[in-house]
């Protein structure tokens, strides 16, 4: 970590190459401008059509960084729609050769050559990704793909026909964000520029930041705050993570989002909890390094506190709500009889207080105002809770998100934290209703293995009790 708290480069530093970077290319591609034939036809796509196709065949390096560069302004420049109708444009036009491909696996077959294996693979590569790669070098390019993916991402439902091209986008910008490429910097308030802090208050998806001096006191003494960034875009965060240096494992936001709450004494923390984790790129969405983060910064707040002793989140359970109103697409979800059987030790209490005879139909009426009945629905929603994250299945895992990266990473699911999230936010998705996951760093490597290779999702000694009640209850709802 450098003088400025910044694992790596300094910002300043990154941002100084990167434009230096910028102006060189620049002037390689203005001296290319005269190699090239600008093309005035006024049909833009059948501009960028035949510029795309001189791109790939171009030889001379100022030429074809003229190119890519005009390319990618022409990108920037369109709309939503201009860049769908792009896109549709390199999903028909600039995918490989059906009989090109046939005959080069036809001469493959036939032979044991390696010179037939390496045709074969030149022609199955889509010449779009070609397209990508030459984009990629032209100044700020990498920026425009990373944007031209969000359009991508956006449309995806509306038009499946672009899967292709997301497919060949995604794996390319997966080699070129490799977390081998990417830098840890601390961000904070006062060595930190102002446009970055800018970003972090836009950027933040888990808990919004309302104001600077909320934002200030989330870059406090007993806080850190830790980004990725990527050379080619040293002004953009990838994805960030704000932690707290607290005693005891924090239960409620409250706490930790108070701008006026006191800051907190390092030398007592004992734990260091991450409670907000925020994805900044969606032209990014299925590029994975947030594990990557949360290692790193592991790393250096142990190097940092030694004496902190555990290392946690405060985490939503954002798919939730939906799941118990049985709601949404699940392998394997809640039922009334489910619900009914992991409810029925509390059935009494919630039919007397919800006035009606019914158990479930009790149950959803007092969620019409969870906060007024969080006496009575503390304990029934905490076993509800716990069955979600561990027996709810989509796709062939758990169902939560948050609960798939956390567990996928090697956490394990150390406690439920009953209404730690009063916010419309997380009443909406979750009835206020959160968890803690904990890393233990001898634990990380097995319960990540137990996790991917057969979906066991790691649990604390003080829920394994429960898990068995919740089981038996999931179980018998099933065979009713």
């Amino acid at each position: 970590m450098d003088s400025d708290g910044n694992t790596g480069c300094t910002y300043g530093a990154d941002a100084m190459r990167n434009r230096w970077w910028n102006r060189l290319v620049n002037q390689v591609a203005d001296r290319g401008l005269g190699l090239s034939k600008p093309n005035q036809n006024p049909d833009v796509m059948k501009r960028l059509e035949e510029n795309c196709r001189a791109l790939l065949t171009s030889r001379g390096e100022a030429s074809g960084v003229a190119l890519a560069r005009e390319v990618a302004r022409a990108v920037d420049e369109l709309d939503e729609t201009g860049k769908t109708r792009f896109l549709q444009l390199l999903t028909e036009r600039f995918g490989p050769d059906r009989n090109t491909v046939l005959a080069a696996a036809e001469r493959f077959r036939n032979s044991d050559g390696r010179a037939d294996l390496q045709e074969l693979l030149r022609v199955v590569e889509p010449p779009r990704q070609e397209v990508f790669r030459r984009l990629n070098g032209a100044p700020d390019g990498t920026r425009v793909l990373v944007r031209l993916r969000e359009t991508l991402v956006r449309q995806l439902r509306a038009h499946p026909e672009l899967e292709t091209v997301n497919s060949d986008l995604q794996h390319l910008l997966k080699s070129w964000f490799n977390p081998g490429f990417l830098q840890l910097r601390r961000i904070s308030w006062d060595r930190s520029p102002a446009l970055l802090m800018e970003k972090l208050i836009q950027y933040e998806s888990v808990h919004a930041i309302q104001s600077w001096e909320d934002l200030r006191r989330r870059l406090s003494g007993d806080r850190r705050c830790f980004g990725f960034f990527h050379p080619a875009l040293p002004d953009e965060p990838l994805i960030f993570v704000e932690v707290a240096l607290v005693e005891g494992l924090a239960t409620q936001t409250v706490s930790l989002l108070d701008p006026d709450a006191p800051v907190g004494n390092n030398a007592q923390a004992d734990t260091a909890i991450f409670f907000s984790i925020s994805n900044c790129q969606v032209g990014l969405r299925g590029v994975s390094f947030g594990n990557f983060l949360l290692k790193q910064v592991m790393g250096e707040l142990i190097s940092e506190f030694p004496h902190v002793q555990r290392y946690a989140t405060l985490s939503p359970v954002p798919g939730f709500a939906c799941a118990l109103r049985v709601e949404g697409d699940y392998e394997d979800g809640f039922t009334r009889d489910r619900i009914a059987a992991l409810i029925q030790e509390y059935a009494e209490t919630l039919c007397s207080t919800a006035g009606v005879a019914d158990p479930v139909d009790a149950l959803y009426q007092l969620l019409d105002d969870p906060l007024s009945n969080r006496v009575v629905l503390e304990e029934p929603l905490s076993r509800l809770v716990l069955a979600y994250l561990t027996r709810v299945r989509r796709r062939g895992s758990v169902a939560d998100s948050v609960a798939r990266f956390h567990l996928s990473n090697g956490a394990r699911l150390e406690q439920v934290a009953p209404f730690a999230d009063s916010s419309s936010t997380r009443l909406d998705a979750s009835f206020g209703m959160m968890v803690n996951y904990r890393y233990v760093v001898d634990s990380v490597e097995k319960n990540h293995e137990r996790f991917v290779k057969t979906g066991e999702v790691a649990i604390s000694r003080q829920l394994q009790k429960q898990l068995k009640q919740v089981n038996a209850a999931w179980d018998s709802g099933a065979a009713g």
